[in-house]
C-alpha cells in the first residue's frame, strides 16, 4: 500500500472553521469571522488554499453545493457563487 503525505496549512488570523462541504474536487471551508477557504489538489499534489468571502462578512452556518453551485448560509441571508464567479451573490435576505 502507498503512503500518501500532505502539506500543513493555516488559515490567516486565527479563524475559527464552523462548516465544510466539497463540490467536484474542491473543499470549501467557512468560518465564524464570515470567510470561506477553498482548498484544492494541484497537479503536483499540493494543496492550494484561498480565501473568498461572503459580503456580508458573518459567521458562515451552512456550505451546501448542488450542481456547479456553492450555496452559503449566514445568520441573515443566503448567497450562492457558480463555477465562473469569483464572488458570492446575495440569493435572499432574511
Amino acid at each position: 500500500m502507498a503512503r500518501k503525505s500532505w502539506s500543513r496549512f493555516i488559515f490567516a488570523f486565527n479563524e475559527t472553521i464552523t462548516v465544510a462541504a466539497h463540490l467536484g474536487g474542491v473543499i470549501f471551508a467557512g468560518t465564524r469571522e464570515g470567510s470561506i477557504y477553498v482548498l484544492q489538489q494541484e497537479s503536483n499534489l499540493k494543496v492550494s488554499v484561498r480565501n473568498i468571502r461572503v459580503p456580508a462578512f458573518t459567521p458562515i452556518i451552512a456550505l451546501q453545493g448542488f450542481g456547479k453551485n456553492l450555496y452559503a448560509l449566514t445568520d441573515t441571508a443566503i448567497y450562492y457563487k457558480d463555477e465562473y464567479s469569483d464572488d458570492f451573490v446575495l440569493l435572499k435576505n432574511f
